[in-house]
């Protein structure tokens, strides 16, 4: 064998690229993974020879070296797979490993693939927030601090970094929507916002809601209706959120809230009757204060005979509605108890309306 063939042969040896995956949100660096592995077969490595998988769990120094080492077969290339390292990986052997890898050549041409996939680093015992940049001109997200700590900064230093923190709920509401669009159906946004008001952040189960709606609805707009014949709620949201929620104002936490309500199976008409208390305790707690110009919680309650609890509460909505406001509101809770008892069809659109127009008026400094 030549010199050159030699040289060549080991930098095929000793040259890596890296790729680092972690986040809570397994779904989606799954789906990254997953994507990460089939474009190395479809460039590299079409007859499916040179990926191999190692877990964190057990795995020893030798055994890592000897795989990332190892040329392809019928390949330039090689692909190496190890999970939950970090997580999982006795801490000497995760030590060796990072002073392996700063040890070596780091080319993108002609080298092995070594990618790390890492789950919820948070749910480690011994962690505490810190935080890391995620990508270039994003904002700062919080990262586990762990006991191996120095290959997490090692990894997260390289070119090839994909982070998948939990989606907020609009994000979650929109990954549905496009996700519903990907199965060959539809939805309307409240449609994705009630399924993701009972999903969370669990992509997993959400994923699973949409494959059960998409193969009913066989092409079809998936509709709220069959959110409530298909979709399960794990446990009955708390209605008292509901209505802090929209005592506050707050449109874009209230209406997924009653959203879930609905699915978890209770009547527009129990959710009509928690706003008209709601607001018709916001009416004589803001009454009171007027007439009396005290804010003592304990004095309100025993005047109007509610829990001090709840006219603790209610003291700071009396802010966001004057009297006009509220007037407004009871002629709109009257008219929409007629459209339920009266109009047949959708049931929960007149409340959904009630709530989404909340918004809408003035709030009062």
């Amino acid at each position: 064998m030549s010199l050159a063939v030699v040289r060549v042969y080991i930098s095929w040896l000793t040259a890596y690229m890296i790729i680092f995956i972690y986040g809570p949100d397994t779904f989606r660096s799954r789906e990254k993974l997953k994507e990460v592995i089939e474009e190395f077969k479809k460039k590299r490595d079409p007859q499916g020879y040179n990926v191999v998988r190692l877990e964190g769990k057990g795995l020893t120094f030798e055994r890592f070296r000897s795989e990332a080492r190892t040329a392809g077969f019928l390949s330039p290339r090689r692909m190496v797979v190890v999970e939950n390292l970090l997580q999982e990986g006795n801490s000497s052997v995760v030590e060796r490993i990072k002073s392996f890898l700063e040890e070596e050549n780091f080319r993108a041409r002609d080298a092995n693939v070594v990618v790390f996939w890492e789950g919820d680093m948070n749910a480690r015992r011994n962690t505490c927030s810190v935080h890391k940049r995620s990508e270039r001109g994003k904002k700062e997200e919080p990262r586990a601090q762990i006991a191996d700590i120095s290959l997490f900064d090692f990894l997260a230093s390289r070119e090839y970094v994909f982070s998948f923190p939990l989606l907020e709920p609009r994000e979650v509401s929109a990954w549905i929507r496009e996700r519903v669009r990907a199965s060959g159906s539809s939805c309307e946004r409240a449609v994705a916002e009630a399924l993701a008001a009972v999903v969370g952040s669990d992509l997993w189960r959400a994923d699973r809601e949409i494959g059960k709606l998409a193969a009913l609805r066989r092409g079809a707009a998936i509709t709220k209706e069959d959110l409530m014949v298909l979709v399960e709620t794990e446990e009955s949201p708390s209605q008292f959120a509901l209505t802090d929620a929209a005592g506050e104002r707050n449109v874009v936490h209230a209406l997924p809230l009653y959203y879930s309500l609905v699915l978890s199976g209770i009547e527009p008409l129990a959710i009509h009757s928690m706003l008209v208390r709601l607001f018709h305790t916001i009416a004589l707690v803001k009454s009171y204060m007027e007439e009396t110009q005290g804010e003592r919680s304990a004095d309100i309650g025993k005047v109007l005979g509610i829990h001090p609890y709840v006219a603790q509460k209610t003291i700071p909505f009396t802010r966001q509605y004057s009297w006009e406001d509220l007037q407004k509101i009871y002629r709109s809770l009257l008219a929409v108890d007629m459209r339920i008892k009266t109009e047949s069809g959708d049931a929960t659109l007149p409340l959904e309306l009630f709530i989404a127009d909340l918004r809408r008026r003035k709030k009062i400094t």
